[in-house]
């Protein structure tokens, strides 16, 4: 409770940013001594960065596209699946449901044929919000299919990951932690498996032990560290966030504060026989601040080889 009224206190308060901005340009401007304007211009600035990084930045959403070709024969014919995926929406104390609706209408446009969240959809959220914040996800016109984060298993977290899924799932997600489910797409068949939480502690890695080479499958995580605790890495693609891009990009700093022990970041990463890719996310945890590295939805085009006489 006392980390929820400090993040409040923060939330709220940065609205003071507003009337600093122009108090400190009023007397930029006015003041007559001249050794006295530069700091206050420079105040100013300040405080108009920070309008930029706890205002603007974090309601900027970016659309990525990337491409990945599933295993088989290079000289296939292919079939294009279209994968939507966004990560760390954190809802709750911070971004609101009118954000997630931008990410739902995000998707939307882009006619995917799955859409994969790779979790921690929660951040200080009371147990009215938890029941309500999500309903937007409904209105996806894709399968949806999902993992829980860390702050979604109570690592930090108000609630329990049986929690998390009970309210979430009432709006059309179906869950993966530690299952699997196959999806068919214009006559494909892709394998979908999911591990929960690596901070959580129940990862159950049976399904995945399954995965054959020759199948075309997805892995949808959480925390990217996982990939080195994973018994089998024969799937085409393993999906992750959590880390945020750093949230704050300075360079070289925004490196020290990743939780990661593997040196994760974001993008592309070879992992064993199969691919990883980490998205930074959507939402903001600590501060509500992001700079240099706004809220995505990542559209990933998958070329899936299929028989020439398919």
């Amino acid at each position: 409770m006392y980390t929820y009224y400090v993040a409040s206190a923060i939330y709220y308060g940065s609205y003071a940013l507003i009337p600093l901005v122009v108090i400190s340009a009023v007397f930029a401007i006015k003041i007559t001594q001249h050794k006295y304007r530069i700091p206050f211009a420079l105040l100013c600035a300040f405080f108009m960065l920070g309008i930029y990084v706890r205002f603007i930045e974090p309601q900027i959403l970016i659309t990525q596209y990337e491409t990945i070709r599933f295993s088989g024969e290079q000289n296939n014919l292919t079939q294009e699946v279209s994968i939507a995926v966004f990560s760390d929406p954190h809802l709750g104390l911070y971004q609101k449901p009118y954000f997630l609706k931008k990410i739902v209408n995000t998707i939307n446009e882009n006619h995917p044929d799955v859409v994969l969240i790779p979790g921690d959809f929660i951040y200080k959220i009371t147990k009215q919000q938890l029941n309500t914040y999500f309903s937007q996800l409904a209105e996806i016109n894709a399968p949806v299919y999902a993992v829980t984060g860390n702050h979604d298993a109570m690592r930090p977290g108000e609630f329990s990951s049986d929690e998390v899924r009970a309210a979430v799932s009432q709006y059309g997600v179906t869950f993966v932690d530690n299952t699997s489910s196959t999806i068919q797409i214009n006559g494909e068949k892709i394998h979908l498996y999911g591990l929960s939480d690596l901070w959580e502690g129940k990862m159950d890695q049976a399904e995945i032990q399954q995965i054959k080479e020759e199948e075309h499958s997805i892995l949808v995580i959480h925390n990217p560290d996982t990939v080195y605790k994973l018994e089998n890495t024969n799937m085409d693609l393993i999906l992750a966030g959590h880390t945020h891009g750093g949230q704050v990009r300075i360079p070289w700093l925004y490196k020290k504060i990743i939780p990661t022990k593997y040196d994760f970041d974001r993008d592309w990463y070879d992992i064993g026989n199969s691919k990883l890719f980490i998205t930074s996310g959507t939402g903001e945890v600590g501060l509500p601040i992001r700079f240099l590295i706004p809220p995505e939805v990542v559209i990933i085009r998958a070329e899936i080889p299929i028989t020439e006489d398919k």
